[in-house]
């Protein structure tokens, strides 16, 4: 079955719990269905196109580099300087560089990356029959976030995506197999600077360093992959607003935890940061690469994949190339 004619049909998701998280928002597929228990992904899901050259792949010196310093890390990589917490968890990630995609719109760019397939005209009016939005009622089945300690609440940040991420540890632990959090607010055409240092950066340093800590200690992080990502990423050069604007041509991505070599920085750019050097990646590569970790686990057989309209991952593989030097 080709992913055009899978994404055609859709999966039904009867077999396995989806659970995505929109900024506090939830989305299930049949999640109360039962579980079983093996490896799980979290798409930490960067909606607008993050400037990746500004936190994981940065210039310091380059006219496209920005006012920010880069910090040292408990991996190979130096990442941004407003991103202290993080850093100390960089040993559980893989810096993926050298990301090389041509859609620069935020629709089509998202359909890519979460499918492989280059998007049709009509991709806006995609839609999926076999999801059910339960954001009317509180999901009491999967989530209760009001039993967490309030010094737990705190660590991951009294927000959206801090209370989003928290919810995805808890979800992660009851053996849901798919869980996406979304941060918006990365389309920074204006004052991305500002942006970046006093909002975006604070929020995803916070909750995302509390995740991978407790999973790590929880002894969920081996079994669970973390996914960071966006569209596309930012223009090196820097606009006449002081913002950046849409760049797909090289951009980073992060995967960390189950599979991944930890630490390790893969493919490079440009020394102004416009084009990768060497080998480039695309989204069916990601997804080849996600697929081989998932796949990895004992309890996954050939129809387990995920995939919703907008929203999740399709695993059907027709032609990417999985990042070996990313697995460990």
């Amino acid at each position: 079955m080709t992913r055009r004619h899978f994404l055609s049909r859709l999966l039904d998701a009867s077999a396995a719990a989806i659970a995505v998280l929109n900024g506090g928002r939830m989305l299930c597929a049949r999640a109360a269905e039962p579980v079983t228990r093996g490896r799980s992904v979290v798409l930490l899901w960067m909606g607008g196109g993050p400037s990746t050259i500004d936190l994981w792949d940065m210039k310091p010196g380059a006219a496209t580099g920005g006012p920010f310093r880069p910090i040292r890390t408990s991996g190979e990589a130096l990442i941004c300087e407003h991103l202290p917490m993080l850093a100390r968890q960089m040993h559980h990630f893989a810096i993926i560089r050298s990301m090389c995609t041509r859609e620069t719109d935020h629709e089509r760019g998202r359909y890519y990356v979460r499918t492989g397939c280059i998007p049709d005209p009509d991709v806006r009016k995609w839609a999926s029959p076999h999801a059910w939005d339960v954001t009317a009622g509180r999901p009491e089945n999967l989530s209760q976030l009001e039993r967490e300690p309030v010094s737990a609440r705190a660590r991951y940040g009294e927000h959206d995506f801090g209370r989003g991420c928290l919810m995805a540890r808890q979800l992660v632990e009851r053996g849901v197999p798919f869980v996406e959090v979304s941060l918006s607010g990365w389309d920074n055409h204006h004052a991305i600077f500002h942006t970046l240092s006093d909002r975006q950066l604070p929020v995803l340093d916070r909750a995302m360093s509390a995740l991978v800590e407790d999973l790590d200690q929880r002894g969920l992080l081996r079994n669970t992959l973390i996914v960071w990502m966006g569209e596309f990423g930012r223009t090196p050069r820097i606009n006449n607003n002081g913002g950046r604007d849409h760049w797909a041509r090289a951009w980073s991505i992060l995967l960390g935890g189950a599979g991944i070599r930890g630490g390790a920085v893969i493919g490079q750019t440009s020394a102004d940061g416009t084009r990768v050097v060497g080998d480039a990646f695309a989204p069916e590569d990601v997804l080849a690469t996600v697929d081989r970790v998932w796949r990895a686990s004992p309890d996954v057989g050939p129809a387990s994949l995920f995939c919703r309209a907008g929203d999740g991952l399709c695993l059907q593989n027709d032609g990417g190339r999985v990042i070996e030097a990313a697995l460990a």
